[in-house]
C-alpha cells in the first residue's frame, strides 16, 4: 500500500491521476496471464473463482439446453398447426418460438462472452501502478460499516488505496435487494475516507420514494432517525445510534448533507464512525473511465477540505 507524503494529505491540490492507461489497448494475451496470475493468489472475486464460474456456466448449458428443447417442442407445433390449417394455433406457436429462439440467440452470445478475457482489470492495475495505488480485485471491507454488514456480499471489488488527496479506499460491492425475497445482487459503490479528527458517529441516508426498488436498510433497532425544526440535510435523514439523543454540533452534518448532495455520483448513505468517513453509491465507482477517476479526485479533495474546516 502507498503511504506517499503525509504532507501532501491536506494541502494543495494534489497533481490529476494520470488516466492513461484506462484506455490504452491491451491484448487478449496480456490480459489473460494477469487474470490467471490474480487467480494462482485467490485474489478474484468469488463469483469469478473456478467453482463460481464453473456454477455459472453449468447453469447457462442447462438453461440453454432446456431452451432449445422446448423450441424443438413449439417448432413442431407450428408446423402440425400449420399443417391442420389452424392459424391461431399457429399464430401462438410462432410467437413462442421466436421468443425461445431469441433468448437462445442471448444465451449462446454470454457463453462467448465467457471465452473472452475481460481486460479492464488489467487496465485498472495498470492506472493504479502508474499513479502508485495500491489495487486488488478482490478483498474484504477494510473499513467497516454498519450498511455493509447489514445486506452486503461481505466481499469488495477492484479496491483502491489512495494517500493524495486523502488516505482513502475506493471500491465496488454488491448488495442484495431487500425489497424482495431472494433479491437479486445490485452494484454499489464504496468509499472509506480518513478523517483528521475522530467525530461522534451518525449515518446519512437519502430519502427515496417509498416504491424505490434497491434500497439500503438499517438494522432498525441499532439506529434512529433524528430530526429538528432548521437543519438543512439536503434531502438526506439523520440516523444516530440507538441511545443517542441528540447530535452534539449539526455543522458537519449539514456540510456533508451539501456536499454529497451536489456530488456527481447517487450516494446513497454516508456513515461517519471516529476517524472514518464511509459512503455508498447507488453506482459502481471504480469503472475504466477516465472522467470518472477525475470526479471521484475532486470529490476526496472537497472532503478533504470539508473535514479540515476550508468549506
Amino acid at each position: 500500500m502507498t503511504t506517499g507524503d503525509p504532507q501532501t494529505r491536506f494541502g494543495a491540490a494534489p497533481p490529476a491521476w494520470d488516466t492513461r492507461p484506462l484506455t490504452e489497448v491491451v491484448s487478449s494475451d496480456t490480459a489473460r496471464e494477469y487474470e490467471l496470475r490474480m487467480r494462482a493468489a485467490g485474489a478474484l472475486p468469488l463469483a469469478d473463482s473456478r467453482s463460481g464460474r464453473a456454477i455459472l456456466l453449468t447453469a447457462q448449458i442447462i438453461a440453454l439446453v432446456l431452451t432449445t428443447v422446448f423450441a424443438v417442442y413449439f417448432g413442431l407445433g407450428l408446423v402440425a398447426s400449420i399443417v391442420f390449417d389452424d392459424l391461431t394455433a399457429a399464430l401462438w406457436n410462432g410467437l413462442v418460438l421466436l421468443g425461445l429462439v431469441v433468448a437462445a440467440v442471448l444465451l449462446v452470445a454470454a457463453l462467448i462472452r465467457r471465452r473472452r478475457v475481460d481486460d479492464t482489470r488489467y487496465r485498472l492495475a495498470s492506472f493504479a501502478h502508474v499513479n502508485r495505488l495500491w489495487y486488488s480485485p478482490a478483498a474484504s471491507p477494510p473499513v467497516p460499516s454498519a450498511v455493509l454488514a447489514h445486506q452486503s456480499t461481505g466481499e469488495l471489488t477492484d479496491l483502491f488505496s489512495t494517500s493524495v488527496p486523502v488516505n482513502a479506499f475506493i471500491a465496488n460491492c454488491a448488495f442484495r435487494d431487500l425489497d424482495v425475497p431472494e433479491g437479486a445482487l445490485r452494484a454499489y459503490g464504496y468509499a472509506a475516507v480518513q478523517l483528521r479528527s475522530g467525530r461522534s458517529r451518525f449515518l446519512l441516508r437519502v430519502i427515496l420514494p417509498p416504491l424505490t426498488k434497491g434500497r439500503l436498510s438499517l438494522p432498525s433497532r441499532a439506529w434512529s432517525r433524528v430530526d429538528r425544526p432548521g437543519w438543512h440535510l439536503h434531502g438526506y435523514s439523520l440516523h444516530l445510534p440507538s441511545g443517542t439523543r441528540d447530535v452534539t454540533d449539526i455543522r458537519f452534518p449539514q456540510a456533508l448533507a451539501a456536499v454529497i448532495a451536489s456530488s456527481p455520483f447517487p450516494i446513497e448513505a454516508v456513515e461517519v464512525h471516529g476517524p472514518w468517513l464511509v459512503l455508498v453509491a447507488r453506482e459502481p465507482l471504480v469503472e475504466a473511465d477516465p472522467a470518472r477517476w477525475m470526479q471521484l479526485q475532486q470529490l476526496l479533495a472537497v472532503i478533504r477540505d470539508l473535514d479540515d474546516g476550508r468549506r
